[in-house]
């Protein structure tokens, strides 16, 4: 391509010495930037997927973890439904240890990330863990 418009122009060696550090520079700062920008959108992505962590995990662990132990099926689908109605949130499982598991998707949607977290349930004195998000 530089060869093609060397003899477009008829470029003296200067010109042509002009001509590919203009080249070089331009794609060295196209480089840094768009670096740069990818690297602070997938901060950006990083928080987002934080903040809607930590959403799950004060505002509907406790509400699953009662409709489990009391053993209401509805509120759990309920509660797994208004998980999956977050931003970014594709799908919500719990499985409890004794082998059941409630499960809401959005079939519309795939997302690759996913955490699990523990659900407690009164035991006596106890805590134990009865299910995983």
């Amino acid at each position: 391509m530089i060869k093609k418009l060397i003899k477009l122009f008829n470029l003296s060696e200067i010109g042509k010495k002009l001509l590919f550090r203009v080249i070089m520079f331009s794609s060295a700062l196209t480089l840094i930037f768009t670096g740069g920008q990818l690297y602070f959108e997938f901060k950006n992505d990083l928080h987002k997927i934080n903040e809607i962590r930590n959403q799950i995990d004060s505002s509907y662990i406790k509400s699953i973890e009662t409709a489990l132990w009391s053993l209401n099926d509805e509120q759990a689908l309920a509660l797994l439904e208004g998980i999956v109605a977050l931003p970014s949130v594709t799908k919500a499982v719990v499985t409890i240890y004794d082998g059941k598991v409630y499960m809401f998707q959005n079939s519309n949607v795939k997302g690759d990330i996913s955490f699990t977290l523990e659900l407690h349930g009164p035991s006596y004195a106890l805590n134990r863990v009865i299910g995983i998000y």
